[in-house]
């Protein structure tokens, strides 16, 4: 720029000045801009929404490796938690001994399964877990009853269950049909026969930490979590959802392990 004024003008300083004038002035423009940029992107980096490119890449693998915002951050690796390798190990744990109780000549232990109507999804889980006592050396006695079976039907059966020596675990599938209240059925199985875990004797057991029969999804939800080499002391835990069945016991086995639980539910 410097060179482009001519020194032999007659308005050679008037000229320098105003074009001295003129570069400081540009510059400082850019610069002014080049900061505001630079802010306006560290901002966007900081909120995914704002900045539709960064929160492009941070979805496609693709776009991450040629994204040099992107590329830089520190990335969380995924762990696949193989359930299925963990459930055959423990099936074939409870199947060596059971095989120890059968060859001193006692009974298998024996399970029953109680299905009332014919919900598919129902269905399948009680099959699913037909195959999983016969995977692990387990007597199971299934109990298919009709949809519009009676409350009063339903108590007795448990209660002949209760009383089955033969019988060591009973399971009632539910959902149950709508005319019959789960409640009084679940709290009609014997504490030391709930084998869900659903029982408030069970529940309260394991609310003053003192676990007997444990609710079997969140029992099975620590399991994994161990398997895969987690802590627990320490740790904050966020629970979504406040079941009886799910949530809350799943919260329980938490702070039991040493977990520090936070339950969201409808009215979070």
């Amino acid at each position: 720029s410097y060179s482009a004024i001519r020194p032999s003008s007659n308005n050679f300083f008037h000229t320098s000045s105003q074009a001295c004038r003129n570069l400081l002035e540009s510059t400082s423009n850019a610069l002014v801009t080049a900061i505001r940029n630079q802010r306006a992107e560290e901002k966007n980096a900081h909120h995914p929404s704002k900045n539709p490119l960064t929160h492009c890449c941070r979805r496609t693998n693709a776009h991450a490796k040629i994204c040099p915002r992107i590329s830089s951050q520190k990335t969380m690796t995924a762990k696949l938690i193989d359930g299925k390798s963990l459930a055959a190990r423990i099936r074939g744990d409870i199947r060596a001994r059971v095989s120890q109780i059968t060859d001193l000549g006692h009974r298998a232990p024996g399970l029953a399964v109680i299905l009332v109507g014919n919900d598919p999804a129902s269905e399948v889980y009680v099959n699913n877990k037909i195959k999983a006592c016969a995977d692990s050396g387990i007597h199971s006695i299934s109990h298919d009853l009709p949809a519009d079976t009676s409350q009063q039907t339903l108590l007795s059966l448990v209660d002949q269950l209760n009383n089955d020596s033969n019988v060591d675990g009973i399971l009632v599938q539910l959902p149950l049909p709508s005319h019959i209240d789960p409640t009084p059925i679940i709290e009609a199985i014997d504490p030391q026969k709930d084998v869900d875990g659903f029982h408030p004797y069970n529940i309260g057991r394991l609310a003053v930490r003192l676990p007997a029969l444990r609710s079997c999804t969140p029992y099975s939800v620590i399991q994994l979590l161990k398997e895969a080499g987690e802590e627990f002391k320490g740790r904050n835990a966020v629970v979504v959802g406040a079941s009886n069945h799910v949530g809350r016991p799943m919260a329980l086995e938490l702070m039991l392990a040493g977990a520090t639980v936070t339950v969201c539910h409808r009215f979070t």
